[in-house]
């Protein structure tokens, strides 16, 4: 649960109208959020924790617990607004998303309050957000990175016809599987008769004589 829940109650955003309030420029824009924390909430009431980074990083965290990435700009001239631009599951970065914002006119205890205003589907603007800014300047923690982990290979003990003996994985081939408390005996010296043993199972056919 966020800490903005309990600053102060949530308004009604359907009922509050941009013209109402002071828009900022890009100016105040940059003042107003760089490097500043923010708690908030949409119009539809899902709450949210954002930080706009200076060097144009920008990261939000939805109170489900979901990190979003991406960067961030302002704009000015006669249309002034913050842009973001969000990364995708696939590392591409999605087209900038712009919003306007604004200052409420008459601000009661709390000085660090603004709306985040878009174009509707009827053309009107209306606020999508409400933000107050944190005394908090935790940084938004990075997700926790995903461990996979490594399938093991099965480990083999095997002995060779002439004594001496290797760890292979999954397969000893012609040599004999053996266990690891012989493996751990190292080399072994095996006799003459035992070599010759060991060696017709390898080549049980006599050389041809010219």
């Amino acid at each position: 649960m966020f800490m903005f829940v309990g600053l102060q109650a949530k308004e009604d955003l359907s009922k509050i109208y941009p013209v109402e309030h002071i828009r900022l420029n890009e100016k105040q824009i940059q003042e107003a959020v760089t490097d500043n924390k923010f708690f908030g909430y949409f119009i539809n009431g899902v709450e949210f924790e954002e930080i706009h980074y200076a060097n144009g990083q920008y990261s939000i965290k939805i109170d489900s617990g979901q990190i979003i990435r991406g960067s961030w700009k302002s704009r000015g001239d006669h249309n002034s607004g913050v842009c973001y631009s969000i990364v995708t599951g696939k590392g591409h970065e999605s087209d900038h998303n712009c919003a306007r914002l604004y200052k409420p006119k008459k601000v009661t205890g709390n000085n660090n309050v603004y709306y985040y205003v878009q174009r509707n589907e009827t053309l009107l603007y209306r606020v999508i957000a409400k933000i107050t800014k944190s005394d908090s300047t935790e940084i938004i923690e990075l997700e926790p990175k995903k461990t996979i982990k490594k399938t093991e290979q099965k480990v083999l003990y095997c002995k060779r016809y002439d004594g001496k003996v290797f760890e292979r994985k999954d397969d000893c081939g012609l040599m004999e599987e053996i266990s690891k408390t012989e493996y751990d005996k190292g080399d072994q010296k095996i006799t003459e008769s035992k070599k010759a043993e060991e060696k017709l199972t390898i080549e049980p056919f006599p050389k041809p004589e010219f």
